[in-house]
């Protein structure tokens, strides 16, 4: 036991030592960084870093103006923070750190800078969408950070593409093609934000509402919402041929989109008749949400009444109380 001991404390001591040698290394290594731009006072790292952290409302319009105001030139250092690392030094410390027992710990990196890059990548990505179109400039490391790994860079991304506006459709539209879920989330979040410009990325989003993941296909109903008009028509042809939840997810966003009744309930009317049950019950709320009152949607859905799925004949249950004319009325 005595001479295990021995070896774990030869052990921890051998991980000291190249800690402290790390150390030393990182004050012989660090340089001052390259000056950047300074806008009253503060530089566009600051007035990004205020931005993303300050609590006060005001302190954070203040950011948002500043950068506004500097427009295209503040990119060429947001660029740069969007591209942060940190030393190789400083990584290489907390990672022995995080390995060490916690009396140990707090000793070695009492003295070592905590690691920064993070933060300065979200700070650099939320003074994108003050500045707007004209940082279109950072739209490649944008892609790069929304292919990333890390998930809330890949939001932040996702938003700060989304601020670009239609120069960043081609972009989000390709990243609908990735494998990770959460990547094509953040592009859809992006789409839904620059609206009916994105209307190219129509064909590649309705596609996305056959997803296996629901949190995909919600966001699908959600960027075709947000796109509006120009998804109308492939959603009509898409609630009238499609199938499954790509037919589901079609009504649901023309639903929130609120096209004219008179194109949407025929197509609806046709989708009552589905042989899903779910595709039937869609249909009935897609008619409810609407508010389609005509005499022709109210048959459809009295006879949904004698459907032979349960959900079927609540949802229609549920529809006729909000849509059937009261009597005296």
């Amino acid at each position: 036991m005595r001479s295990l001991d021995l070896v774990n404390r030869k052990r921890w001591l051998a991980i000291l030592a190249v800690v402290v040698v790390l150390v030393i290394a990182g004050v012989l290594l660090v340089r001052p960084s390259q000056p950047g731009l300074v806008y009253k006072g503060k530089t566009v790292e600051e007035w990004g870093v205020q931005l993303y952290l300050s609590q006060d409302e005001s302190v954070r319009n203040a950011a948002s103006a500043a950068l506004k105001e500097l427009g295209p030139k503040a990119v060429p250092d947001i660029i740069r923070m969007l591209h942060r690392k940190d030393p190789f030094i400083r990584r290489q410390v907390w990672l022995v750190a995080s390995k060490l027992p916690p009396q140990f710990r707090k000793g070695v990196v009492s003295n070592v800078k905590p690691q920064r890059a993070g933060l300065v990548h979200i700070a650099g990505m939320r003074a994108v969408v003050a500045i707007g179109p004209e940082a279109v400039a950072a739209l490649p490391e944008l892609n790069r950070i929304l292919q990333g790994k890390d998930l809330q860079e890949t939001w932040e991304a996702g938003y700060a593409l989304g601020a670009l506006g239609p120069e960043a459709v081609r972009v989000l539209s390709a990243a609908l093609q990735s494998q990770y879920p959460a990547v094509m989330q953040a592009a859809m979040a992006g789409l839904k934000q620059i609206g009916p410009a994105a209307g190219q990325a129509v064909p590649s989003v309705v596609e996305k509402l056959g997803h296996h993941d629901p949190a995909v296909r919600m966001w699908a109903v959600s960027a075709l919402s947000g796109i509006g008009q120009p998804a109308v028509p492939q959603l009509l042809q898409t609630v009238e041929h499609g199938k499954g939840e790509v037919r589901r997810g079609a009504a649901q966003a023309l639903a929130l989109i609120f096209p004219s009744r008179r194109k949407f309930t025929p197509a609806l009317l046709q989708m009552i008749k589905d042989e899903e049950a779910a595709s039937r019950v869609q249909a009935i709320v897609s008619l409810t949400t609407i508010n389609a009152t005509e005499e022709r949607a109210i048959g459809a859905i009295r006879e949904a009444l004698e459907d032979s799925d349960v959900s079927v004949r609540g949802a229609a249950t549920n529809a006729l109380a909000k849509l059937q004319p009261k009597e005296g009325l």
